[in-house]
């Protein structure tokens, strides 16, 4: 039998669930806004410094990208018509700033101590970086299917921020005066506890 050219159907495997996605490909939602990629830049400024001090003094570095998805829903809530693929235009950029800084402080001072560079220049740290951003996302596309969807193994931190931003969604839709208080405090007590931890 002969397969038709230009639909491509895998077959569903036995016991294996099929991907629907949370936000329909029919819903048309604003995405990739100025809010959105602004946001996204200042948290991947913040977190990919912080990241970078972190793993400079402790050797290892965190994830950002739970922390960047709460930031980006609370200070998204303030904006009337948000929705969930502005906060996750937001999360991700935010978390890409935290990836590309802690690549870059594990191989600037390899290049140090093997005697390649013998000081730190601005240019070729940021080609560096650069470089291993692009690398990054090239080998993402082919390698998503292999390490994410046919994978046996739970994806514990993509899920978990999924969830987080599910949640957000929700909450908002059952949204009052009550709760927007409790939110703008939530949101402050989260400003003031970076400011703090910060010092």
């Amino acid at each position: 039998m002969a397969q038709q050219i230009g639909t491509f159907a895998p077959p569903a495997e036995a016991g294996k669930e099929i991907h629907e996605p949370y936000v329909p490909a029919t819903t048309v939602l604003p995405e990739f806004t100025i809010r959105a990629l602004l946001l996204g830049v200042i948290l991947s400024i913040v977190l990919g410094a912080a990241n970078m001090y972190v793993g400079l003094k402790a050797g290892l570095t965190v994830a950002a990208t739970i922390p960047s998805a709460v930031i980006s829903m609370s200070i998204l809530r303030f904006f009337r018509r948000s929705n969930v693929l502005e906060n996750t235009i937001a999360m991700t950029t935010g978390s890409a700033g935290e990836a590309l800084g802690a690549g870059l402080i594990f191989t600037i001072p390899a290049l140090l101590m093997l005697g390649v560079w013998t000081e730190i220049d601005l240019l070729p740290a940021i080609v560096v970086g650069l470089c291993g951003g692009i690398l990054g996302v090239l080998f993402t596309i082919p390698l998503r299917r292999a390490f994410v969807v046919e994978s046996r193994l739970p994806y514990p931190e993509g899920i978990a921020t999924a969830e987080v931003l599910k949640a957000g969604v929700k909450d908002s839709a059952q949204s009052s005066p009550a709760k927007e208080a409790a939110t703008s405090q939530d949101a402050r007590t989260i400003v003031i506890g970076m400011l703090l931890g910060g010092g």
